[in-house]
C-alpha cells in the first residue's frame, strides 16, 4: 500500500510561544508515516508565518507559514485547505496543543484501515490555575468518553484528521464564514458531512493536550465558554440547509430551536436543584452547564451569537 500524503493544518493569530509549543512536539511524535505542517497565519502582520519560515531547519518535518489576512477562524481554516489541495489526508490541532507521540498514528489508521472518512480524538486540558470546583464536576472542559471506534455526528478541529477525497466530494467542502467571528465552522461542516453519509469516528487514544491559560480560568469565562457551545449547536440547527423543521432561519424552524433551548434549561435547573450544591454534586454541577448552553439556544434564536473571535 502506498504511503499516504498527510498535511497537518495548524491555524494560529498571535500565540507564538504556544505555537512553537506545538511545532515542538509534533518534532516527538513516533510515526512512519511523513507529514507536511502548513502553518496559517491570521494576523495580517504575518509575524508568526515569518517566524515559522526563519525556524524551519529546527524541526525533521517540512514546515511552511502562510499569512491569510482576511479575520476569522473560518477564513484561516480555508486557507489551510486550499494549500492542502493535493494531500489524501489533512489533520487538524489548534496552536495552543502538544500531540501525544502516538498520535499521527492513531488519529489517521481508521482512515487508512478503510473503517472511517474522518477521525476525531480527545483533547485534556492543562490548567495555568486551578478552575472552580463545580467546572470540574461539570467536564466543563472534558472531552466526551466515547469508546473507541464510535461512531459520531460532528467533531471538531482541534483534533481531527479527514480523507480529503470525502471532504471534496461532500455537499460542505468548506468551512462557513458566517461563522467566523463566532467559532462552529467546524461543526457546521462536519454535521453536514456525516448526515450526508460519511462516516466520522472516535479514536480515543489519539491524545492532545491543551494549555489553558489563567485568564481562561475564570469562572466568568468558563460560564461564557459553556454559553457559546449552546450558541454553537443552535446557530448550527438554525442555518443547516440538509436538517431541520422548515427552512434555514425560518419560523418555524427557529421555534424548534427554542423548545431545545428550553428542553435544556428546565433539565439543567432540574439537576441543579435535586443536585443541591455545583460545588460538591456532580449531578448540580452538570446541571448548570446544561442549563447554560440551553442559554446559548435561546441566544442563537434572537441573533445575540457569543462572538468569541471577533477583533
Amino acid at each position: 500500500m502506498t504511503s499516504p500524503t498527510i498535511a497537518i493544518l495548524l491555524a494560529t493569530y498571535r500565540r507564538e510561544r504556544l505555537l512553537f509549543q506545538t511545532l515542538r512536539s509534533l518534532n516527538e511524535l513516533r510515526s512512519g508515516h511523513a507529514f507536511e505542517v502548513i502553518v496559517v497565519d491570521n494576523d495580517a502582520a504575518g509575524h508568526s508565518a515569518r517566524a515559522v519560515n526563519e525556524h524551519r531547519g529546527e524541526f525533521d518535518f517540512p514546515v511552511r507559514g502562510v499569512c491569510e489576512p482576511r479575520p476569522g477562524i473560518a477564513a484561516a481554516r480555508n486557507r489551510g485547505l486550499d494549500e492542502s489541495k493535493d494531500y489524501d489526508i489533512v489533520c487538524f490541532i489548534d496552536d495552543d496543543e502538544v500531540v501525544d507521540s502516538e498520535w499521527l498514528d492513531e488519529i489517521i489508521r481508521p482512515i487508512l484501515n478503510a473503517q472511517a472518512d474522518a477521525v476525531s480524538g480527545p483533547v485534556r486540558s492543562d490548567y495555568e490555575v486551578r478552575i472552580p470546583r463545580w467546572a470540574e464536576l461539570g467536564d466543563f472542559f472534558s472531552s466526551p468518553r466515547i469508546a473507541d471506534g464510535t461512531r459520531v455526528k460532528e467533531a471538531a478541529t482541534n483534533n481531527l484528521a479527514i480523507r480529503r477525497s470525502a471532504l471534496d466530494a461532500s455537499t460542505a467542502p468548506r468551512f462557513d464564514d458566517r461563522f467566523s467571528e463566532s467559532g462552529g465552522s467546524d461543526i457546521f461542516l462536519s454535521s453536514q458531512f456525516t448526515s450526508a453519509g460519511n462516516v466520522i469516528v472516535w479514536a480515543s487514544e489519539a491524545w492532545v493536550s491543551e494549555t489553558v491559560p489563567s485568564s481562561r480560568c475564570t469562572a466568568q469565562w468558563i460560564r461564557t465558554r459553556a454559553i457559546r457551545g449552546g450558541n454553537t449547536h443552535g446557530r448550527v440547527a438554525l442555518l443547516r440547509p440538509d436538517r431541520g423543521a422548515g427552512r434555514p432561519g425560518s419560523s418555524i424552524r427557529r421555534l424548534s430551536i427554542v423548545f431545545a433551548g428550553a428542553l435544556r434549561i428546565a433539565g439543567g435547573t432540574l439537576g441543579m436543584v435535586t443536585g443541591l450544591n455545583p460545588n460538591r454534586s456532580r449531578r448540580a454541577a452538570r446541571g448548570y452547564r446544561t442549563m447554560l448552553r440551553g442559554i446559548g439556544y435561546l441566544r442563537a434564536v434572537v441573533g445575540n451569537d457569543v462572538l468569541e473571535y471577533k477583533r
